[in-house]
């Protein structure tokens, strides 16, 4: 009697998800014939609670994956230098230079390759330099980016530079993510010059406002490198009765840009420096006025896969280069760390992938949905990794990339990293049941249709998979 209660409660315990998992194949494949996307430019891979195959169609087709390519980087320097790493900035100095408290020398100002060193870091890193009692610097702000190689863009994303934000060179000492940003309002009057201002406000970035106050806005603002600064110039006009207009700009020259914010932060706090901002190293500077430790490894994750960051997601290629070279970072050598993951973590095969880019900022990457699937699969199994793996992710309907995406059904069910380029949209992550078990996906399309079209088809899956 025993061992027949046992069969019968494991085929009343079995037979539902299995149907359900057929329920879930037809509607996908349904969902698929309605869409009106040709299914060559598709694929789908859906993994089931039970790790098998709930769905596939074409699945080791290989497509240009765009920024879901961060999950790789995401696992690599999870797994590389554990979620719990630091990058390290330094306010370093000569102590016998120091008279009092009065620097007769220069300060030097050490990137250790944190992607996430913005103002509220660096006020900590000031504030923490404000308890030597120095007051003043009788020299020059000497910056070091040597932690990272001085390739500022890499070669492998898409051609043809902007000075837009999400296109922003990389240092090993970078500050707000090497961009700024510009705000423009009318004039109080409501006629005559527009009023505008750059944020944070520093001796690196030259603000030229030529805009006028009018009927109409239609403003222009560029950012124009030189040698030692950068020129905002803003153009055009606003409308008399418009709200605040804002512009994010990247910036040219990431050390130099840290350098003169740093200056501008010491002066806030009573210290000032007399001399220059210019390149050095710190091999000379012995003795540490402040250290600002980055955010955990955890959290600049989740900088990057949240709101798809490019900027982040190259910095820790070459800051997981550095610290596991022990030499100078580069983006080569940080490609070869993640493709080595790949290949004797995840058995990828040489020759059947393309990573060129971290970021998936390029239509070089190459990858097929069951690379993807292997991954997903693959961190869920490693509890080191798969909790702060998850929690990077964007939530639908919540945050990041998902915030205004999914918000019906799907809403909180799905934590999952999305791509888009021109021709180029894909999703994939993790789908989960609201009666339990939990779905590895992978969606991605290659084509012509319209971006919008297929991103609330892809959502329309997994609203399927929920359900």
């Amino acid at each position: 009697m025993t061992n027949l209660f046992s069969i019968a409660a494991l085929i009343l315990i079995s037979g539902p998800m299995v149907f359900a998992a057929e329920d879930q194949s037809s509607k996908i494949a349904k969902a698929v014939a309605r869409s009106g996307l040709k299914e060559t430019d598709l694929g789908i891979v859906v993994l089931g609670p039970d790790d098998k195959e709930v769905y596939v169609l074409n699945p080791d087709k290989r497509f240009i994956p765009a920024s879901i390519t961060k999950l790789f980087t995401a696992a690599a320097v999870l797994h590389e230098l554990k979620p719990g790493f630091e990058f390290q900035t330094q306010i370093v100095y000569k102590a016998n230079e120091r008279i009092g408290k009065v620097l007769k020398g220069s300060l030097c100002l050490k990137g250790g390759g944190d992607p996430a060193f913005v103002s509220e870091r660096m006020w900590m890193l000031v504030n923490d330099f404000l308890r030597t009692d120095i007051t003043s610097v009788e020299g020059d702000l000497l910056v070091d980016d040597s932690f990272f190689d001085q390739d500022r863009i890499d070669e492998g994303r898409e051609p043809g530079r902007n000075d837009r934000a999400y296109d922003a060179p990389v240092g090993a000492l970078s500050f707000n993510w090497n961009s700024t940003t510009v705000y423009v309002r009318p004039s109080h009057s409501g006629d005559g010059q527009a009023r505008a201002w750059v944020d944070p406000e520093n001796g690196y970035v030259q603000l030229v406002n030529n805009a006028k106050t009018g009927r109409s806005t239609n403003l222009q603002v560029s950012r124009v490198a030189g040698k030692s600064q950068d020129r905002i110039v803003v153009d055009g006009t606003i409308g008399a009765n418009e709200s605040e207009k804002h512009f994010y700009k990247n910036i040219s020259d990431p050390a130099l840009y840290a350098g003169h914010n740093l200056v501008s932060f010491l002066r806030q706090r009573g210290i000032t420096v007399s001399g220059q901002v210019r390149r050095s190293t710190c091999e000379a500077f012995k003795d540490v006025g402040s250290t600002n430790p980055s955010l955990p490894m955890s959290k600049l994750v989740s900088d990057m896969n949240k709101f798809s960051n490019n900027f982040v997601g190259e910095m820790l290629a070459k800051g997981l280069a550095a610290t596991k070279t022990g030499k100078q970072g580069t983006m080569a050598m940080g490609l070869r760390i993640v493709q080595d993951f790949l290949q004797d973590e995840l058995d990828f095969k040489k020759g059947e992938y393309v990573l060129a880019n971290v970021s998936g900022f390029s239509r070089d990457n190459s990858f097929a949905p069951r690379h993807f699937i292997k991954l997903l699969n693959w961190v869920e199994n490693d509890f080191r990794i798969y909790p702060e793996f998850l929690q990077s992710l964007p939530i639908s309907g919540t945050d990041g990339t998902l915030e205004k995406r999914m918000n019906g059904e799907t809403k909180g069910w799905v934590r999952a990293k999305t791509g888009l380029l021109t021709g180029v949209s894909s999703l994939s992550g993790f789908a989960g049941r609201p009666k339990g078990g939990v779905f590895a996906f992978a969606f991605m399309y290659n084509g012509g249709a319209d971006g919008a079209k297929v991103r609330a088809f892809f959502d329309k899956l997994t609203e399927i998979l929920i359900k």
